[in-house]
């Protein structure tokens, strides 16, 4: 298991040459793990996001009881989500199992892809994990 603090080293043992990569796509889902497994909600952004409104009202307001709500690509021009993916540099996070399963199992598919954190993201997120 790949701990927040240990990224850097996992990522350099692998011996990949998207070092960086790796280890912003490590820690962010270890960090996002540690925070829920201590009870509390996550929110995540990357830093080349901008914020037009406060995120957690632009997130949350059509299902307020969620455990998981994620932003859109929007640079893709388009209001059709079957043409835009899931963005992985903004969520919300809640404690609960599922959400915590589903972090579990997009850090396991990384861990063995080393695969760009983005698409793990959306491709868990689209296999429906939480029914």
């Amino acid at each position: 298991s790949v701990h927040a603090s240990n990224t850097g080293k996992w990522c350099m043992e692998q011996q990949k040459t998207s070092s960086a990569r790796c280890q912003i796509g490590v820690a962010k889902t270890a960090v996002t793990l540690d925070i829920l497994r201590s009870g509390r909600g996550a929110l995540v952004s990357d830093s080349d996001v901008f914020f037009y409104q406060h995120p957690i009202r632009a997130l949350v307001p059509k299902n307020p009881k969620a455990h998981l709500y994620i932003s859109r690509e929007s640079y893709l021009d388009t209001d059709d989500p079957g043409k835009a993916y899931l963005n992985y540099g903004l969520f919300f996070a809640r404690p609960a199992p599922q959400t915590i399963s589903f972090f579990e199992a997009v850090a396991s598919e990384f861990r063995e892809t080393l695969e760009w954190d983005q698409r793990v993201f959306g491709r868990k997120a689209q296999e429906n994990v939480f029914e």
